[in-house]
């Protein structure tokens, strides 16, 4: 029985982004469907159902591949445009731009040295050249 299913899937496009997608939306439609009002969810549901397992089992893999490509274009467009309106109004501040480490620079090599904030007055060493010097951080 496991050979006939694995030949059967053979050569079928398989589950993909836009895949996942429409199947979480369909479940989403038929638990909604279940509440009274919204009743009239069942049969676009079980449509998005059908359409799912037919890519799933498409064998056409351009197509599919096609309408995978566009989705996730469509997505990244979407995610990127809403993240970057949460960037512009939440993390607009001060505050977002902080980072818990101080950069030093070596006095006799230049190189710099990210140490934490917060520890007081502490001994660094340069990694490149062993050179230790004190600073407050």
């Amino acid at each position: 029985m496991r050979q006939r299913l694995a030949a059967f899937l053979r050569g079928r496009y398989g589950p993909d982004d836009l895949g996942r997608f429409t199947n979480a939306v369909c479940m989403v439609m038929l638990i909604l469907s279940l509440l009274r009002p919204l009743k009239f969810l069942y049969l676009p549901a079980l449509l998005l159902l059908v359409l799912t397992v037919f890519r799933l089992l498409s064998r056409n893999y351009a197509a599919r591949s096609r309408e995978n490509a566009w989705f996730l274009r469509t997505k990244g467009a979407v995610t990127h445009g809403f993240s970057g309106f949460v960037m512009r109004t939440v993390g607009s501040g001060r505050f977002s731009r902080r980072t818990p480490n101080l950069i030093f620079a070596c006095p006799s090599c230049g190189q710099k040295i990210r140490v934490p904030k917060g520890r007081g007055k502490i001994e660094i060493t340069c990694s490149r050249c062993r050179t230790s010097f004190r600073k407050r951080t």
